[in-house]
């Protein structure tokens, strides 16, 4: 929650040391808005736009959806949580998950991302938690 509040928070994140040594897992959100900030570097797009295009239109969503952001300002997306859509969009981001990325025939998410966070066996070597996705209920 103290991260929403910083007055820079893209300044912020990238001053955050690593806590973990490679190969030991922590979960911080921190690291979400790290991601979300280097995905909005690359493609030069808020991370909104980018679902937008990537995700939203192509699953054919009846309802536009929000993300919350750090302040009217900067309008930094809380990368780490903060997406309002309803609940049958939501489903249809479930079902393309079921369908290992496919939808109506077009591979919107690569199906190795989803055979990872998917397999037990990957699960059990990294925990709870990987490829931004968590295995069960916390």
């Amino acid at each position: 929650i103290r991260l929403g509040f910083r007055p820079n928070l893209e300044k912020h994140i990238l001053k955050i040391k690593i806590a973990e040594a490679p190969g030991r897992f922590k979960y911080q959100s921190v690291n979400t808005m790290l991601l979300g900030l280097v995905i909005k570097r690359t493609t030069g797009k808020h991370l909104a736009a980018y679902l937008e295009e990537k995700l939203w239109k192509p699953l054919g969503t009846e309802s536009y959806a929000t993300w919350n952001i750090v302040s009217k300002k900067r309008k930094m997306e809380i990368a780490s949580s903060a997406i309002n859509a309803t609940a049958r969009d939501f489903a249809k981001l479930g079902r393309l998950f079921l369908k290992k990325g496919k939808w109506n025939n077009t591979q919107i998410v690569d199906s190795a991302w989803i055979n990872t966070i998917a397999s037990i066996d990957t699960m059990n070597i990294y925990g709870d938690y990987k490829n931004q996705w968590w295995s069960r209920k916390i």
